[in-house]
């Protein structure tokens, strides 16, 4: 059972939205992918396809048919895929690990 969660729960106002939209960008498949040296932001913008000239953002609410600035691309930022940050080399490199290591 867990006790709590670190980076959010999905009972917040706005949540649902936010897990409906990372299911629909496929953020939980467990397809292997290339993240030796990347950034969260690397990865996932490869990962989705996102023009290098497009800001992840820009690109998420193209994806998803939604605006920039919706409570689901909202969370989503919130929640650091768009960091610099580089991705830890110990994490399995599937869209879910690399998304389940930023919520921890």
């Amino acid at each position: 059972e867990i006790s709590t969660m670190i980076r959010g729960t999905y009972r917040y106002p706005g949540w649902s939205e936010t897990l409906k939209a990372m299911a629909d960008l496929k953020l939980t498949s467990e397809q292997k992918l290339d993240a030796k040296n990347k950034s969260y932001r690397q990865f996932f913008g490869e990962y989705l396809k996102i023009a290098k000239d497009e800001t992840l953002k820009a690109g998420l609410a193209r994806i998803l048919s939604l605006d920039q600035n919706c409570t689901a691309i909202k969370n989503i930022a919130w929640l650091d895929l768009f960091s610099d940050n580089k991705i830890p080399s110990d994490v399995d490199p599937t869209p879910i690990d690399v998304l389940c290591e930023i919520c921890l």
